[in-house]
């Protein structure tokens, strides 16, 4: 999460790193990251999609920019391939 707070404060220097909105950021990190890969069949939660994800104790989307960080929200468990590889103790 540490990036997603890098991303939407600018880095503390937002004259030359613009800040992004949370729904930008996650975005960037799902799709745009998917594109990368070449396949066609990731990115997005739609049928016909594979899909890694995590899940969180908070809603990204409501935290403040100052509240994200590498301890918060604290991660409660990894899917990847719908498969769940992580839960938090």
């Amino acid at each position: 999460m540490a990036a997603m707070g890098i991303a939407l404060t600018g880095a503390g220097d937002p004259r030359n790193h613009p800040p992004v909105s949370a729904k930008d950021a996650v975005r960037a990190f799902s799709l745009g990251s998917a594109l990368t890969t070449g396949k066609s069949d990731t990115g997005k939660l739609d049928p016909g999609y594979k899909a890694d994800l995590v899940v969180y104790d908070k809603d990204v989307y409501s935290l403040a920019p100052e509240a994200i960080s590498k301890d918060s929200p604290k991660l409660l468990s990894t899917y990847v391939g719908g498969r769940m590889v992580y839960q938090a103790p």
